[in-house]
């Protein structure tokens, strides 16, 4: 296995906006069995470039991307590896820290779960590398602003290259706006301008969901994660993961789990599932 890539000093240092690249470069194997590269970040992108990898999270989630594709991870600051499906296999990766990292990614276009064709932004990972290598203020703004561009870039081409591009947009706005308790399938559509029936074949098409399911199932893995990993009262996590009433978000939690809230905080022992 041959790598090229940094976890160095500029990564460590966070500023007050939450965003910092932890670690950035690429991997290749060429022959023999393949070992697991890991890393962490709040957010992780995977571009694969040769052969088939895949991503695993420490919650179990798995996401396999063949050459010429990007998978995109949220792992919320824990681990992370990525491990080759056949050899050879080579792929470029980001992974970044902070607060707003996953915010910022979304903002961009990407989340959770993405995929799709999509070129890695080469010149700009080997910037960033060059920059984690350093130690200087001017290294944590250069590899921040050289990550960003990655994200724009990326989310980009995702967007050109989306076999329906309503159901991008409409997936995108979800991501983007979930956590608002006023937000909703209506107001999507009303955003859109585009029917209930054309926004439910569309996204059924994609997700193999209706649009409220889908919308439903982000806003209960943050609550299911942020339940079983903060000290939160219920009310702020009903709140906070966009379910705003209690009672409902009570209702839902019971729905999908079979547990109140307080009783899956209790059983999950910080291991969520977005499942």
């Amino acid at each position: 296995m041959s790598t090229r890539g940094v976890q160095g000093e500029a990564g460590q240092r966070c500023p007050s906006r939450g965003f910092a690249v932890r670690q950035a470069g690429h991997v290749r194997w060429n022959e023999g069995p393949p070992e697991r590269m890991e890393m962490a970040g709040d957010a992780v992108l995977v571009w694969c470039v040769q052969g088939k990898c895949k991503g695993v999270t420490e919650k179990g989630q798995a996401r396999v991307i063949s050459a010429g594709g990007v998978g995109v991870f949220f792992p919320r600051s824990t681990r992370m590896a990525v491990e080759a499906v056949q050899t050879p296999a080579a792929y470029h990766y980001l992974a970044i820290g902070g607060h707003d990292a996953a915010t910022d990614c979304i903002a961009a276009g990407l989340w959770d779960g993405l995929t799709g064709k999509a070129e890695p932004p080469v010149e700009l990972l080997e910037r960033a590398v060059q920059h984690l290598e350093g130690n200087a203020p001017a290294d944590v703004i250069g590899a921040n602003i050289a990550a960003y561009e990655m994200l724009l870039h990326t989310a980009r081409q995702l967007l050109g290259n989306a076999p329906d591009r309503m159901t991008h947009e409409a997936m995108h706005r979800m991501h983007w706006r979930y956590t608002d308790p006023d937000f909703s399938i209506a107001a999507l559509q009303k955003e859109m301008g585009v029917s209930r029936s054309s926004l439910g074949t569309h996204i059924k098409k994609e997700t193999g969901k209706s649009p409220l399911a889908y919308l439903t199932g982000i806003r209960l893995c943050l609550a299911k994660a942020l339940l079983s990993e903060t000290d939160k009262p219920i009310a702020t996590v009903a709140r906070e993961s966009g379910f705003g009433c209690p009672v409902y978000f009570s209702q839902i939690i019971s729905k999908h789990t079979g547990d109140s809230p307080r009783a899956y905080r209790r059983n999950t022992a910080a291991k969520p599932s977005c499942s």
